[in-house]
């Protein structure tokens, strides 16, 4: 699935778990592996890590998108 957000076998192949153990869930493994990680996740209402698609969607090659607005201090 291409949505906005990874599915959970996209979350399970990123974190490298599947399963639950040692009494903690599969989403409480896969959310302490993220953090380590230090990817940008949101926590939802069952406890499972939701991860933004566009975290992982770029575009090699393209510049970045102007600002819209710069100070005249910035402006070249």
């Amino acid at each position: 699935m291409n949505g906005l957000f990874l599915d959970e076998d996209e979350v399970a192949v990123l974190t490298g778990i599947k399963m639950g153990r040692g009494g903690m869930s599969r989403g409480e493994r896969q959310i302490a592996a993220l953090r380590t990680m230090g990817i940008p996740f949101y926590k939802n209402a069952i406890g499972r890590p939701i991860i933004a698609r566009s975290l992982f969607e770029h575009h090699q090659g393209a510049p970045p998108p102007a600002p819209k607005w710069l100070p005249k201090v910035l402006k070249p």
